[in-house]
């Protein structure tokens, strides 16, 4: 509800929580019947409708019995429609938390590899290293080598 319209049923005394108040607990309306009768009575009255500030509060509550009806059959198909599109996220949610699980699981084995390369790595370097310290022990002068073996 604009802001305006607010204000100008709290101007002539008839505050839209209290309209809301009576209408639920007294007159047996919803909610959102008293508010958009308030809404349309409000339009009215910009277009030029003459309401005595006494007859605020009764025509508001007159226009929201009519609405009533309408009123509640639109806030079922909204909430219906609500429903509906919360059914269909909560799928697409399902499918995400499947796919979530199965990213999880790739990247388990993924991570599994990595430390098996990572190993593996390890192992080809120290290999490297040893190949390196014997290819020096070959290369020193022949003197050097002699009653000498390469370190194993």
């Amino acid at each position: 509800m604009k802001r305006e319209a607010i204000e100008f049923y709290e101007a002539n005394q008839t505050p839209l929580e209290k309209l809301v108040l009576v209408g639920v607990n007294r007159k047996d309306l919803t909610e959102a019947s008293v508010i958009a009768a308030a809404e349309q009575l409000y339009e009215d009255i910009l277009d030029g409708l003459n309401v005595m500030p006494v007859r605020i509060a009764w025509e508001v509550f007159s226009r929201a019995k009519i609405l009533k009806g309408h009123v509640e059959k639109v806030e079922l198909d909204k909430t219906i429609e609500l429903q509906n599109e919360h059914n269909s996220l909560r799928g697409h949610h399902t499918a995400l938390k499947q796919d979530y699980a199965d990213l999880l699981r790739w990247a388990d084995s993924v991570r599994l590899k990595l430390d098996a390369l990572e190993k593996e790595l390890e192992i080809k370097n120290a290999d490297i290293k040893r190949y390196l310290q014997e290819l020096d022990w070959y290369h020193q002068p022949w003197w050097k080598t002699i009653f000498r073996r390469p370190n194993e």
